[in-house]
């Protein structure tokens, strides 16, 4: 039996609710009931999901065998004296982390309650800039399509979803993980519109996109399916079961692949 632990509010929260309905082998509780001293003794591994590795350690080490615990962490470049995970493929082949643990959020709203193309977008605004302008307002100034900005016009999850036809992603200067609201839209059936953009370094982002058919524009009309790419339930299932065999121990040479969808084609297809 293995635990996905979280901080309620986070984004992995619904990650990791999502995947243990799926999985008998998985359960899930908040942080703040470990720390209350919920009895791990069960479990044979407990993952924490959340990136705070310091008072996560504190407030169990003492509770529970160390080499149980794995974190999920973003510090590529340091190694640490527990066992750590990453979560994007690209993430793991340039870090230090000892396994691959990769957390995608799976669900969506596959219903379009419009009958007109719409175009949503997360626009990250600490990260998506140029100069004083905002990279999506320089795309979509020069599109003729109504908008959804999620987390502003609207914060619900399903409601977004349902609202667009379309998802427009523009990688960042940040490097991200797993962006889960691009999963999401995939799994949902949107058409994904990713403009060139020049970066140099890989992220979770381009991982999802060497998966899946997309648009490098808005072009009225025209639609790709990507009902049968690896970024689907189905898909991500088959990965889940596969680190459920190994004990959440799952790991690879680093240089064996050459990308999230050629690893997928050697290890799982």
């Amino acid at each position: 039996m293995f635990l996905l632990t979280y901080k309620v509010g986070t984004s992995s929260q619904h990650i990791v609710k999502t995947i243990a309905r799926m999985f008998g082998e998985i359960e899930t509780c908040p942080f703040a009931d470990i720390k209350a001293g919920k009895d791990l003794s069960k479990y044979d591994r407990v993952v924490f999901t959340f990136r705070k590795v310091a008072s996560s350690l504190a407030a169990v080490r003492y509770k529970f065998r160390d080499d149980k615990l794995i974190f999920m962490t973003l510090k590529k470049d340091e190694k640490y004296p527990f066992k750590t995970a990453g979560q994007g493929f690209s993430e793991y082949v340039s870090g230090r982390q000892k396994f691959w643990i990769p957390l995608c959020s799976l669900e969506g709203s596959t219903e379009t309650a419009v009958d007109h193309d719409v175009i949503g977008f997360y626009r990250q605004k600490q990260i998506n800039t140029f100069g004083d302008r905002g990279l999506y307002d320089i795309f979509l100034e020069n599109v003729s399509c109504p908008t959804l900005e999620y987390g502003v016009q609207t914060t619900d999850r399903d409601e977004f979803l349902s609202s667009i036809t379309h998802f427009l992603y523009i990688p960042t200067q940040r490097f991200d993980t797993l962006p889960s609201t691009l999963t999401e839209a995939v799994v949902s059936g949107k058409q994904i519109i990713f403009p060139d953009m020049t970066r140099d370094f890989r992220d979770g982002g381009d991982d999802v996109k060497e998966c899946i058919r997309y648009h490098k524009w808005y072009i009225p009309g025209e639609h790709l399916d990507n009902s049968d790419s690896i970024v689907s339930v189905k898909g991500f299932r088959r990965i889940w079961l596969k680190l459920i065999e190994h004990g959440f121990e799952y790991s690879f040479p680093r240089k064996r692949y050459r990308s999230f969808r050629d690893w997928y084609e050697q290890e799982i297809a």
